[in-house]
């Protein structure tokens, strides 16, 4: 899906476009941010659910020949994110977007873990930033699950933040780890089956 939608916003993208602008969930920010950057164009990012932390991102997560990968593109200039707009997301999408932060206590583990055992990298900085983004949302489940005003706005600075600490480090480590692969897993395997994926950081499915 993701494939034939990149190369028919390829073909209608008018040549004299001086900006792109995505409106909508995750999946129509990596086809975006991905015609974006190969059309060497500056973007948008207007979200229309809190669902994910990949708003602020520079790599679009695509599915190529049946593997999940996710391509080196580009970051938004802006992000304008309405409450308004975001309190009319489906629960799913808001629930989905939780879970993407909670994903983030196994992100900042890996991290942690592979700079004691590999010497990997490793940015204080970028990982107090996902932290506090995690905290911040943890804070606020009841505002976020009654879908306030106040709980949307924590959800949303949340995932913006976790999307933050990736962009400060140039990877995906802050916010990205053993839970991501699993995720992308499942996709993958739903894929082939032909049956419907889910949403990222919703539970996983069942056989």
């Amino acid at each position: 899906m993701k494939k034939r939608s990149i190369v028919q916003t390829l073909l209608d993208t008018p040549l004299s476009s001086e900006v792109l602008i995505a409106v909508g969930s995750g999946t129509l920010h990596d086809i975006v941010r991905f015609v974006a950057h190969r059309t060497k164009r500056p973007f948008l990012s207007v979200p229309t659910a809190p669902s994910v932390d990949g708003f602020a991102s520079v790599g679009a997560p695509l599915i190529v020949r049946g593997f999940k990968m996710t391509i080196p593109a580009s970051a938004p200039e802006a992000i304008f994110a309405d409450l308004a707009l975001l309190a009319e997301a489906p629960q799913a999408m808001i629930a989905a977007g939780f879970g993407d932060m909670l994903g983030k206590h196994t992100s900042l583990a890996d991290w942690s873990l592979g700079r004691v055992l590999l010497d990997e990298h490793y940015c204080e900085l970028s990982a107090r930033l996902t932290r506090d983004a995690v905290e911040m949302c943890t804070a606020h489940v009841e505002e976020i699950a009654q879908r306030t005003d106040l709980g949307l706005l924590k959800l949303t600075e949340g995932l913006i933040l976790s999307g933050l600490s990736m962009l400060l480090v140039g990877h995906s480590r802050p916010a990205s780890g053993a839970e991501h692969h699993l995720s992308h897993y499942w996709e993958m395997v739903l894929l082939q089956q032909r049956r419907r994926a889910l949403l990222h950081g919703a539970t996983p499915p069942r056989a």
